[in-house]
């Protein structure tokens, strides 16, 4: 295709010495040309400054548009708001240190966005991978209007940058659910999204990386009321997400957050923040009971499993079995 528009990618790096350089070889390697490619590394304490430089040295020396920044240690969501700042494409996306794309990525995403118009975002799936390029999951986005919420990363986005800037779109310094606040806040100001059901992202499972380790337990420092909080606040009255969808998306997040944290936190623990989870919600959302989405065939363009994960939480919340039900899946956690 004819790369008229120029596409900036951020890549935050944080001691990623053993999968940037397969990173970085991946995005050189588009078959979409007229690319920016923006590495800033966050303070790394490994070699993951040096493998970076002498990675993109063959591209420098072909005038390609690579930049490797160093900078002290600010986390993820200010190195990607940096980026950002710094970003001179048409649009930007990004991609995690520990992933990569396939060839046709960013050709893919570009060729949606011109075919639309002016798309704000252009929003597609993944695949889910071990290290040894085993597939363990695949996200193929249907065309439904919920399919924007399915996958809640930065990356297989991409998205217009002076859409972002325009709306002061930001990522949040916060413990936990930094990408979430990031993309609700930018559907909450557009209805020019395109779905596309392109899977050439690969998410490479690190069970190690810092987002996994520091959200699987239930702590102060992680605390999903923040996250909550801000976005209510961040959220325009007349935000293009609609009542419904907004509401059941906090319902939805609620869930997830206990299931991904249960095993990993004491239960009092996880039966006293899931008090409060629903005392907020009682306050936002006082109808949240009555949503329409809370069913098995509902929100279309949802995962089965999550759908009916969703509705099973807000039967036994309804009954007041959910507490009893955290016991139970708390198993060896029972005592703690």
């Amino acid at each position: 295709m004819n790369d008229k528009g120029k596409l900036s990618i951020i890549v935050p790096i944080y001691n990623g010495e053993k999968r940037i350089k397969k990173c970085i070889e991946s995005i050189l390697k588009q078959n979409y040309k007229n690319i920016e490619l923006i590495l800033i590394d966050d303070g790394s304490l490994d070699s993951s400054y040096k493998i970076a430089e002498d990675t993109i040295e063959p591209a420098k020396a072909e005038g390609r548009e690579v930049r490797l920044l160093r900078q002290e240690n600010q986390g993820v969501a200010y190195t990607r708001n940096y980026g950002i700042s710094l970003a001179s494409g048409e649009y930007v996306t990004f991609v995690d240190q520990d992933d990569y794309i396939l060839p046709e990525y960013c050709e893919n995403y570009m060729r949606a966005a011109a075919q639309n118009g002016i798309a704000d975002l252009v929003i597609g799936g993944f695949q889910r991978i071990t290290d040894d390029g085993k597939v363990t999951r695949t996200v193929a986005l249907a065309p439904e209007a919920w399919s924007k919420f399915v996958v809640t990363a930065p990356w297989a986005h991409i998205y217009r940058t002076a859409f972002i800037r325009e709306n002061e779109i930001r990522f949040l310094s916060t413990g936990i659910g930094e990408d979430i606040y990031f993309n609700l806040c930018a559907y909450a100001y557009t209805e020019r999204i395109v779905i596309i059901r392109d899977t050439s992202y690969r998410w490479v499972d690190n069970p190690k990386s810092v987002s996994n380790s520091r959200q699987n337990t239930i702590n102060e420092k992680s605390n999903p009321l923040i996250l909550l909080q801000e976005l209510k606040k961040r959220l325009p009255k007349d935000n293009k997400v609609g009542k419904e969808y907004e509401e059941y998306y906090f319902m939805r997040y609620i869930v997830w957050y206990f299931f991904f944290t249960i095993q990993g936190s004491r239960k009092k623990d996880v039966v006293t923040m899931y008090k409060r989870m629903i005392k907020w919600l009682r306050k936002y959302y006082p109808s949240y009971r009555k949503n329409p989405n809370i069913r098995l065939c509902r929100p279309k363009g949802d995962p089965f499993s999550i759908r009916a994960i969703v509705y099973l939480f807000y039967r036994l919340e309804r009954i007041g079995m959910m507490p009893k039900a955290f016991l139970f899946l708390a198993g060896k956690n029972k005592e703690k």
